[in-house]
């Protein structure tokens, strides 16, 4: 998912977001520019052949600004406040409109595997797609005090107005739903993937409900966190000095490259994957990249506005050259 930067970051990186142009969809590794390759949505990594790619809609022609992605569906918000949701499987997922009440009032949104989440300027919650497990089932206590959300595997995550989490749906993993002691009350933002889920706390604090052996957040950005992203097994937060940490299952995905510390202003992890945003509109990423999803295109590198990662790719937002 795409995560809102902090004021601190976005006036780092402040800059005018000229028109998109959709297009320079890459399977595996084939990146097939836009009729106007300086402005496009570019997607790169996992392709199966069960998937039926869907092009983004034309309806987000020079309006994109923001995007939240899973394996086989994507969202993303336009300028007029407009929220818009292709799907790309020809199975398993089900395309479904997003609420018509909800169009014009988007706080935030994030897309989770077979389902979206979103939440209105009136912090009411809204869900779609795949009923299994109890994905869509929002609890209607939280209904109207809800300031952002997110969504994992299985379960849906909700940050509410007194600063508290709560959680509906399942998890494959047993604990998943255990939120830690000392968190409630302090709870400022969340991040959701499939075995691990990162919590950002005021103070600058970080959080985690995970079942991994590695489940503690870095020592090194506690108090000075700013942003979080969950992917798979493996979590990244963002410091309010540009520099990235990681945690959760080892891998090349938490293994953050010495080059980019000091200089990150946007975060994404994926499954397997991690990926970094730097203040010179750099993309930066690590990790698997057995599907080619590591493969920045080159055209696109000190152009890039956003940032998002799911499953095993990416999506990239870039500016008009």
């Amino acid at each position: 998912m795409i995560h809102r930067l902090p004021s601190v970051l976005r006036r780092a990186m402040r800059s005018t977001i000229l028109p998109l142009l959709v297009g320079a969809i890459g399977l595996l590794s084939s990146i097939t520019p836009a009729s106007d390759p300086g402005a496009a949505i570019w997607v790169w990594g996992y392709a199966p052949t069960y998937y039926s790619f869907v092009a983004p809609p034309d309806s987000l022609l020079g309006k994109t600004v923001s995007l939240s992605t899973r394996p086989g569906h994507t969202l993303a918000l336009d300028t007029e406040g407009k929220l818009v949701e292709w799907v790309e499987y020809i199975w398993g997922i089900q395309a479904n409109p997003v609420p018509d009440a909800l169009q014009g009032h988007v706080r935030g949104f994030a897309a989770g595997s077979y389902f979206s989440v979103a939440v209105s300027d009136q912090g009411r919650v809204f869900a779609w797609g795949d009923t299994t497990f109890g994905r869509i089932a929002i609890p209607d206590s939280i209904q109207g005090h809800v300031v952002s959300v997110a969504a994992g595997w299985s379960q849906g995550l909700a940050v509410l107005d007194d600063k508290r989490l709560v959680l509906w749906g399942r998890e494959s993993l047993v604990g998943m739903d255990l939120i830690p002691a000392g968190v409630q009350g302090h709870v400022i933002g969340v991040s959701a993937g499939e075995n691990i889920h990162a919590i950002l706390l005021d103070g600058g604090k970080v959080a985690a409900i995970c079942q991994n052996s590695n489940c503690t957040p870095p020592s090194q950005a506690q108090g000075s966190a700013v942003a979080v992203a969950a992917g798979g097994d493996h979590a990244l937060v963002l410091t309010s000095d540009g520099n990235v940490y990681a945690w959760g299952e080892q891998s090349d995905a938490t293994m953050v490259p010495d080059s980019i510390q000091g200089k990150v202003v946007a975060i994404a992890a994926g499954d397997g994957l991690s990926a970094a945003l730097t203040r010179d509109h750099r993309l930066v990423t690590w990790g698997s990249n057995y599907y080619q999803q590591l493969s920045v295109p080159d055209s696109i590198q000190g152009r890039v506005t956003a940032i998002a990662a799911g499953g095993d790719r990416i999506l990239a937002t870039a500016t008009r050259v």
